[in-house]
């Protein structure tokens, strides 16, 4: 049986041979292209010229890998909590702004829109930046407005959702800003690692074997490692201040973002209706939304875990959250994500 793995397989239907024109937003001019998405954000606060001593407010509910470029630059984090639906709490981002403050960050949670506008008048008001997390919203749009364009500066991870090698974007929208502080010292992309990677998936994909995992377990290595003993992520930089690889480039030209689309759509709609337990966090998908995961809330994730991989799907708790965090709601750690990268119900 197939086993469908939580990281994306590179499918070649989704590549045509013939080159094709960046879309928006990366068709403007201000736009870097990188390895990870920790590197364009690096990025993204020198060109803000952010520095020690001042602070931008991020929602508690962040990936801990976040944390690192502010960590590098030292720059402090405040944090501001969002709700049930993953919406910012508007009234703790305004009570958390203080003369030190420089920027907010709002993240467009699995591919959905965040309270952009909003966010953008309070930013507005205060004299702020905004920094705009659209890491998983790649090919998502709010109405006829592209996610990731709301921003003073945006970040993006396509690899999240075509399976290359690596890939993100820094993308500036707001035209008084510009790129002079660019002097990242990058390091050439090897694609090696991820050949290895694309080869076990295929292999596990199709004969149901997962190598890696299989190594994991002879070495007594646990699936599921709580956040704890992650928290080097928070620091981790200096091995992501990589090049976008060769391989990411060419297969961006190329790729049929109609296809990708579709297919996450309609795996999300598959598990609206499909679902074995728990709960949806997103109960509707609206035109123009691309998800990068089908989010599940769920009392018990780690059983949630290993009774969908009895059915051979590979799912994660998301996220891994900052170690410092300390009286969060209850919810943020109990959604699970599903990968929506494979063709469901076909």
């Amino acid at each position: 049986m197939r086993l469908i793995n939580w990281e994306p397989i590179l499918n070649v239907k989704d590549f045509s041979l013939a080159a094709n024109s960046m879309s928006c937003p990366f068709a403007k001019e201000k736009t870097l292209f990188f390895a990870y998405g920790r590197t364009a954000l690096l990025q993204a606060l020198k060109v803000l010229n952010i520095k020690k001593g001042e602070n931008v407010l991020l929602p508690s509910y962040i990936c801990n890998v976040v944390l690192a470029p502010f960590n590098h630059l030292d720059i402090e984090i405040k944090y501001f909590q969002v709700d049930t639906q993953l919406n910012p709490r508007l009234e703790q981002i305004e009570a958390g702004i203080d003369k030190n403050t420089r920027a907010v960050l709002a993240v467009n949670y699995f591919g959905f829109s965040t309270c952009s506008e909003e966010i953008k008048k309070i930013c507005q008001k205060h004299n702020l930046f905004f920094i705009e997390d659209n890491a998983h919203g790649f090919l998502s749009s709010d109405g006829n407005q592209p996610l990731g364009t709301s921003g003073d500066i945006s970040i993006f991870s396509m690899r999240k959702m075509l399976g290359t090698p690596n890939g993100a974007a820094l993308v500036i929208n707001n035209d008084k800003l510009n790129l002079d502080n660019t002097d990242l010292n990058l390091s050439k992309s090897c694609d090696f690692l991820y050949s290895l990677r694309q080869v076990n998936q295929y292999l596990a994909f199709f004969t149901g074997i997962d190598l890696r995992n299989a190594l994991k377990r002879l070495f007594g290595i646990k699936r599921f490692i709580p956040a704890k003993e992650n928290s080097k992520e928070e620091y981790s930089i200096k091995e992501y201040l990589v090049k976008q690889s060769g391989l990411t480039k060419l297969l961006m030209r190329r790729v049929k973002i109609q296809n990708v689309a579709a297919r996450r759509r309609n795996g999300f709609n598959y598990w609206l209706k499909h679902l074995p337990e728990g709960e949806p966090v997103f109960t509707k998908l609206t035109e123009g939304i691309v998800p990068y995961v089908f989010p599940v809330r769920t009392a018990d994730p780690d059983g949630f875990c290993r009774r969908m991989l009895l059915n051979r799907i590979e799912c994660y708790p998301w996220p891994v959250l900052p170690a410092c965090l300390k009286g969060y709601p209850e919810f943020y750690g109990q959604i699970v994500t599903i990968p929506l990268w494979s063709n469901y119900g076909s």
